[in-house]
């Protein structure tokens, strides 16, 4: 199977799909997505759960954002209207727990059990975690229902992450991923839209309002949410922006907040100039990356990537 991507059936009548950051990426040497062929595995098991009336329930890992409609061949559109769960890398014991709670909620409804509910789940998934219950992997398979399918899929996802004997990883592949908020204005959208995916492509985590801000969420109050909870901040500039009277300043105010927060020395605010176009003074003590140079993403690598490796050697 390709890269972040793998498939497990829970049961007969249930399809886990695991996505990760790269899994609409190209794989062919001829630039063709692996969805796009009629023949490919991944494809054939997705339409044949479709096909059967079978639950498919998709299961974000390491920051993947679910695909768009216009994203996915007509046959696997369906998926994006489906309903998707997380499982990150950093709390995946609290939101496996949280998992098993909402699919024993989900199964429990197909199979018309009407003694089920809520509470029962999450006092289940609190019982299967709690330290002085038998581990999963203790279990027999019979036992360990669909907390044992979810950690057992994580365990595959894991060991296929792991390098061979012998083989070197950069740490770039090994490390965890980066949560980059994107402040813009408005008119920058499109262009910011495919700094996203391309983000999204390198395995980093891009955060955007059109993308991850749920309906009916309070937009504002999810966006200090974000800016707070990032690793990065990108603060896309270009003629417009700096010049454009609005929230855009407001959320720049925001940032630099945060900004002012941060240990000496650490990366967290980069201004990153779209087009020819002057830095804010508030903003001229960062140094900026030029995405219009020929460099300009390159550069911008290195500096996540620098982010990166500092939180990672926090972690360990």
């Amino acid at each position: 199977m390709r890269p972040n991507h793998h498939i497990s059936q829970v049961t007969a009548d249930e399809l886990l799909v695991l996505i990760g950051p790269n899994w609409l990426a190209p794989t062919y040497y001829e630039g063709q997505r692996r969805l796009e062929d009629p023949d490919d595995i991944v494809r054939l098991e997705i339409e044949a759960a479709f096909e059967r009336g079978v639950t498919v329930i998709p299961i974000l890992i390491h920051g993947a954002m679910m695909p768009r409609r216009e994203e996915l061949p007509e046959s696997l559109a369906k998926l994006a209207r489906r309903n998707a769960l997380s499982l990150r890398d950093e709390s995946f014991l609290s939101d496996s727990d949280r998992l098993v709670a909402e699919l024993e909620l989900i199964l429990a409804g197909a199979e018309g059990t009407a003694t089920a509910t809520p509470q029962d789940a999450v006092n289940e998934a609190r019982t299967v975690s709690a330290p002085t219950q038998r581990s999963y992997e203790s279990r027999p398979p019979s036992e360990r229902g669909v907390g044992g399918a979810i950690r057992s899929l994580w365990d595959e996802v894991s060991k296929a992450r792991q390098p061979a004997s012998g083989q070197v990883v950069s740490e770039h592949s090994m490390s965890s991923t980066l949560i980059v908020f994107l402040c813009h204005s408005s008119s920058d959208k499109p262009l910011v839209r495919s700094i996203y995916k391309r983000l999204q492509a390198d395995g980093i985590t891009p955060w955007l309002d059109a993308a991850d801000i749920l309906p009916g969420q309070n937009w504002e109050n999810e966006i200090r949410k974000a800016i707070r909870n990032c690793d990065v901040v990108l603060v896309c500039l270009s003629r417009a922006s700096i010049t454009k009277v609005g929230y855009i300043q407001k959320e720049i105010r925001q940032v630099l907040d945060v900004a002012d927060e941060q240990p000496e020395d650490t990366i967290f605010l980069i201004p990153v100039r779209l087009e020819q176009c002057d830095v804010p003074d508030r903003l001229s003590p960062y140094q900026w990356v030029d995405l219009f140079e020929e460099d300009g993403y390159g550069r911008l690598m290195l500096a996540l990537t620098a982010r990166r490796n500092e939180l990672n050697r926090r972690r360990v």
